[in-house]
């Protein structure tokens, strides 16, 4: 069974509550796979170009490193295994 838009959007919203690092990179990754998923759609469509799947998911992850860069982040286990993998230190 598919789920509808809205279905995605209840359960994203009920999901990612709080502060943490992940919820806070859950976010960031979300808003930045709708906007390049419209920016590819519009390439393709007005331009007749395209990227790879690498190339646009190397710009989500260079969007959430930005933007969380000078984040206060509280060094759990977790969040020092997230900020060492993704570059953030």
């Amino acid at each position: 069974m598919m789920l509808e838009w809205n279905d995605e959007l209840q359960w994203l919203s009920s999901k990612l509550k709080g502060k943490s690092l992940i919820v806070h990179i859950l976010k960031l990754a979300w808003g930045a796979f709708v906007y390049f998923v419209w920016e590819e759609r519009n390439k393709r469509l007005f331009r007749n170009v395209s990227r790879t799947v690498e190339s646009i998911l190397c710009c989500i992850k260079e969007i959430i490193c930005i933007r969380t860069r000078n984040r206060v982040i509280r060094m759990d286990d977790v969040n020092r295994i997230i900020c060492t993998s993704w570059g953030f230190s």
